[in-house]
């Protein structure tokens, strides 16, 4: 990799939104809204900090949870490539 990689990438959160990262359920606790509802607590947080909007990254080669987000009201607004990554950026307005 070389050496001047951070330089260059394109910051994940921008300025006036708040940055959903990292988030994950263990297997066994799949499929209960457990997610949902953290996401849904996520969103509600972003709005009372006052940003614009909440945004996240999900992995081009994960078309399920894309479509996970777009159930709960995300839609792309870009792409970015990410230590190797390709992402869609993704972000909730409402």
């Amino acid at each position: 990799m070389d050496k001047d990689y951070l330089s260059k990438v394109e910051a994940e959160a921008r300025d006036g939104e708040f940055y959903l990262d990292s988030m994950a359920i263990r297997p066994e606790y799949r499929g209960m809204g457990i997610g949902r509802m953290l996401i849904e607590y996520a969103i509600e947080k972003g709005k009372r900090l006052g940003c614009a909007y909440s945004s996240l990254l999900v992995d081009k080669d994960k078309p399920k949870l894309e479509a996970y987000y777009q159930t709960m009201g995300f839609e792309r607004f870009g792409e970015m490539e990410f230590f190797g990554h390709d992402y869609y950026r993704m972000r909730y307005v409402k």
